[in-house]
Order: structure tokens, then sequence, then C-alpha cells
């Protein structure tokens, strides 16, 4: 596919995702996909894979919606520069097994995802955040300070 092929599919995912249409967004994955979603650790395969990290997060955020900023696009992939808002209303997992009971607070992370595609099928998705974000915007933790120019 074209750049601006492999750029519009995965902003179509995402708007699958905000939408919880998370079926039509499978029709898209290869079924033998990976998902490394690296800042929680999660290490996933093929469409049923897809779908955990999806479900991953909207369960604790059923509200969250990705806003895509900028897209550097190829005939091989994308990489994608989001920012996810959404409203801590469910127990939200944690990589050692326990959970963070619903906070009610809203969050808004900046991450970015590079997406490999053969055809017209997601073959590999590798998802880059930061953690400690999320834990100082839900009050977890102090935020960290914004860093002088």
């Amino acid at each position: 596919m074209s750049a601006e092929e492999n750029a519009a599919l995965a902003r179509e995912i995402y708007e699958l995702f905000n939408r919880h249409e998370f079926d039509r967004a499978l029709e898209h994955v290869s079924e033998d996909a990976e998902v490394e979603v690296y800042y929680v650790g999660l290490s996933l395969r093929g469409r049923e894979g897809f779908r955990e990290m999806m479900a991953y997060h909207k369960a604790p955020f059923p509200d969250g919606e990705v806003e895509v900023l900028r897209q550097l696009a190829g005939e091989g992939g994308v990489v994608n520069e989001c920012v996810y808002r959404a409203t801590h209303t469910a127990p939200l997992p944690l990589p050692d097994g326990n959970e963070v009971p619903p906070t009610g607070k809203r969050i808004e992370v900046p991450f970015c995802e590079v997406w490999r595609f053969e055809g017209d099928k997601v073959r590999s998705l590798h998802s880059y955040s930061d953690n400690m974000t999320v834990m100082g915007q839900l009050g977890l933790m102090p935020a960290p300070e914004a860093a002088e120019a």
C-alpha cells in the first residue's frame, strides 16, 4: 500500500477503537500480528492479542479516545504520534497483578506507535508511552515537573 493509504488505515483503526468497534478494527489486523506495549510489558500475538491490547486500554477508561497528532508514513508502515484522553472509571490493572481502583480523574497521555503493514493488514504494532505521566495524573505519585527550556 502507499504511504498515504497506510496513514489513512491507521487513522481508521484508531477511530474504530474510539467507537469500541473492536471487531471491525480486527478486520485490518494480520492473523499473526505482533503487539508490543513496552510501557506495561505486554507482548501479545495475533488478532486476539490485538483485541486484548485494545481492551486493556479501554477497560479502565471506557470514554478513552485517541487523537492522531502527526504521522510519518511509508510504504511499509506508519509512525503515529498521538494523545490519549480518558477518564479513569474502572480498575486499572498493573504489571505486577495489582489494580488501581477508579479515581474519576482525567488523563491526557502522549504516546507513539510504530505500525508495520503487510498488504492492507497490520503486521506489527510497537507502542511507546510514559507510565509516570499516567500515575501522576491519577494522583498516585507526584507529577513530574516540566523541564526548563
